[in-house]
């Protein structure tokens, strides 16, 4: 908690220089792309159960592109997504 206060005080004082801004810059490009690659790690897997496949997709159509809020979209999608794994396990014990 000490280490995010500390940092936060640190930006609100030095966050306006342009070494900062591009160190920041920088680091932002980094976390999307681990993002971006641990995304199609699991897309890898989807791959061979279509249905939950599909609910990947709709979710991040609704989330990206509609602009729609996270928490609702996740709300309607979850026990959906639950019901398909939990019928995909017992086709394939």
């Amino acid at each position: 908690m000490i280490v995010i206060i500390v940092l936060g005080l640190l930006y609100e004082r030095y966050g306006a220089l342009p070494a900062v801004q591009a160190v920041l810059g920088g680091i932002s490009s980094v976390g999307a792309g681990l993002i971006l690659g641990a995304g199609v790690r699991m897309a890898r897997d989807l791959r061979r159960h279509r249905a939950l496949l599909a609910i990947a997709t709709a979710t991040l159509l609704a989330i990206a592109l509609l602009r729609w809020p996270l928490l609702p979209v996740l709300l309607g999608l979850i026990p959906v997504s639950i019901w398909l794994a939990a019928r995909s396990q017992r086709a394939n014990p």
